[in-house]
């Protein structure tokens, strides 16, 4: 029975691993004067969408591919390079490590991140592509001007 058990935890675990596979991902940069996401597809498709407060647009989409915890990020512009990043955790949270400078932010060393998270855990150091719900990234994306007041339907 206890056999039994352990095959049925170790199936969910699988499972439970492979559903999570299968969903979107969501990243975000705090630039200070801007926000930059990145949406990673299940079909292997990118996107790398820029908010600042007058605009929202994609600034490059491609395809992705993952090998252990690198992920190689190959935009659809052949004139610009592949880019990879690093999924790093720490302390229940999720960020990207940016490899080079090439990608759509700074490189900023792990060391570093930790570094600021442990001393401020409530802010988020800026350049660093933090995983966020889908929940967020769809608000935070569905209009060009949050700031504007929509006119009232009467």
């Amino acid at each position: 029975m206890q056999k039994l058990g352990s095959l049925l935890a170790a199936v969910a675990v699988i499972c439970g691993g492979l559903s999570a596979a299968s969903k979107p991902r969501y990243f975000k940069e705090d630039g200070g004067v801007q926000a930059t996401y990145i949406a990673i597809a299940p079909d292997g498709s990118y996107a790398v969408t820029a908010r600042e407060h007058m605009f929202l647009r994609v600034e490059e989409s491609g395809r992705w591919s993952r090998r252990g915890s690198r992920i190689m990020f190959i935009p659809k512009k052949s004139a610009t390079p592949p880019y990879n990043a690093e999924e790093v955790s720490y302390k229940r949270r999720v960020f990207l490590v940016l490899q080079s400078d090439g990608g759509p932010s700074i490189r900023v060393p792990v060391a570093e991140i930790e570094r600021s998270l442990d001393q401020n855990p409530k802010e988020l150091p800026l350049y660093v592509f933090f995983e966020i719900s889908s929940a967020v990234y769809k608000q935070e994306n569905k209009r060009a001007y949050p700031f504007h007041t929509l006119p009232q339907k009467q």
